[in-house]
């Protein structure tokens, strides 16, 4: 298994994600490998019209129906890319994921997941990939909803029910 790597660049001044309405914060690129090696980049997917990114851990049971229907909508719609991003699970616990169709990116240096502002597993983003704006951040079940077209907002934070990811502290900048 090939070890997880984090490739590219944050905007360290913003992360990866800005503040404002849907529709107006900008997702910046990274590349991240897969849990089976494969290399992920998120502005490599033009050819799709949405990218949604799921915060995922392997031992979070309480998000499994939702992303049941997420894939379920993947599945009907070759446009629509669905990835979730681990950031505390190893390479040896990914290997029991190798059945899974749906990517998961290894994060394991939680840079990717911290600049997207996920806390508990189940928090999803809906990234439209015309001008990589983002469209929804919410639950699995509102991103859902909002790739029918029934939610165009970013709601507040529900972590209800779901897993927190427990990202390590982040490091002090060097001070020289």
């Amino acid at each position: 298994m090939t070890a997880g790597l984090f490739i590219g660049t944050i905007n360290a001044a913003s992360g990866a994600v800005g503040t404002g309405n849907a529709g107006s914060e900008r997702i910046d690129n990274f590349l991240l490998l897969d849990h089976q090696g494969q290399a992920r980049e998120l502005y490599y997917q033009r050819d799709a019209t949405t990218v949604v990114i799921v915060a995922h851990r392997l031992d979070c049971k309480a998000m499994a129906d939702d992303l049941a229907q997420l894939a379920a909508l993947a599945a009907e719609d070759p446009a629509l890319r669905l990835w979730l991003l681990n950031p505390v699970d190893d390479a040896t616990a990914l290997d029991t994921a190798a059945g899974v169709a749906t990517p998961i990116l290894e994060d394991r240096a939680q840079a990717i997941s911290r600049s997207l502002g996920f806390t508990h597993a189940g928090e999803a983003i809906v990234i439209d990939t015309d001008g990589w704006t983002l469209r929804y951040r919410g639950s699995v079940k509102g991103a859902a909803a909002a790739l029918q077209g029934a939610v165009d907002v970013i709601p507040a934070a529900d972590t209800a029910g779901q897993c927190p990811l427990s990202l390590e502290p982040q490091p002090a900048p060097a001070d020289y």
